[in-house]
């Protein structure tokens, strides 16, 4: 898994869904279905943020929470998106497996959605990834895929 790989679909990457903002208010309505209402919840860590589909969907609910990618040009998008929908959301370049830049069980849900675990190379990344997304939460980790 490398940053380069993704950083050149950062533009486009909107376009694996037939309509991004649709996907966003839907799959915030899911997810806030599975979590504590925002005013019962620690902040909302999405470790694989790409260009923050489900960190803005959150946010537009009222969670707090951040985003980090692996991809420094995903995250940049992730940030202008926010921006253009006035939400205030903290990102970063991160590596899931590591996560050296969050802050140790400051939150209460980490997030690794869609595609984010399977595109990682080996066996041993996978549980790199869990063990670290496992280490920043103080209540419960979410892994999954949908759209």
């Amino acid at each position: 898994m490398e940053e380069s790989f993704y950083d050149p679909l950062a533009s486009d990457y909107h376009l694996i869904f037939d309509d991004w903002n649709a996907s966003i208010g839907r799959q915030g309505q899911v997810l806030s279905k599975l979590l504590s209402p925002p005013e019962h919840l620690d902040r909302v860590l999405d470790c694989a943020c790409g260009i923050g589909t489900q960190t803005i969907a959150l946010a537009s609910l009222g969670y707090r929470g951040e985003g980090s990618d692996l991809s420094p040009l995903e995250v940049k998008r992730a940030q202008c998106e926010a921006v253009e929908r006035g939400l205030k959301i903290d990102f970063r370049v991160d590596d899931m497996r590591e996560l050296t830049t969050a802050a140790t069980g400051e939150f209460g849900v980490v997030l690794a959605l869609d595609n984010a675990l399977p595109h990682l190379d080996s066996d041993s990344d996978i549980l790199l990834a869990l063990g670290s997304m496992l280490s920043f939460r103080n209540q419960r980790t979410v892994a999954g895929s949908y759209k």
